[in-house]
């Protein structure tokens, strides 16, 4: 059994099958919900299993669901930064744009520092959109700037 990946198509050689891209992602998508599913059914608070469970939730469109992974994992890694950002993803995919600042306010309180990739993160589009989005950010990124300069102080003054 081979497959091969050609431009528009995924053929299965021997036989017939051919399956579009789109298809065979909804089809992987399906594939890790149930698994994970099936891996929470046996131990509700798995981790890896919510965390499988979460991104798959949110790429397949089923926003609701991933919410209430994210505030479960939220949960059980209180001190993740990660885990609040992606709570940020839920909330704004859904629409509550306060809920969402409240999560990314957490995550930056957390350690969480990616900028960059909080500005182009497309499950942060909404958000972004919104009018407070580029005075957040700023507010943010000033206090992040003064606490690395505070902290370079205190190492150069133990050094002496």
């Amino acid at each position: 059994m081979k497959i091969r990946i050609e431009r528009r198509t995924v053929r299965w050689n021997p036989g017939s099958i051919e399956i579009e891209p789109k298809v065979a992602d909804r089809l992987g998508l399906q594939f890790e919900i149930r698994v994970a599913e099936a891996v929470r059914k046996g131990a509700p608070d798995d981790e890896a299993a919510l965390t499988v469970l979460g991104f798959a939730y949110s790429r397949a469109g089923f926003h609701a669901r991933a919410l209430e992974v994210d505030q479960r994992l939220a949960q059980l890694r209180p001190a993740d930064p990660i885990c609040c950002y992606n709570l940020a993803c839920s909330h704004t995919h859904l629409g509550q744009i306060d809920e969402a600042y409240r999560a990314l306010d957490a995550a930056v309180a957390r350690g969480y520092r990616d900028f960059a990739h909080l500005v182009r993160d497309p499950d942060l589009k909404d958000l972004r959109a919104d009018s407070r989005f580029a005075s957040w950010l700023h507010t943010h990124r000033r206090a992040i700037v003064s606490r690395r300069a505070a902290l370079a102080a205190q190492r150069r003054r133990k050094q002496r």
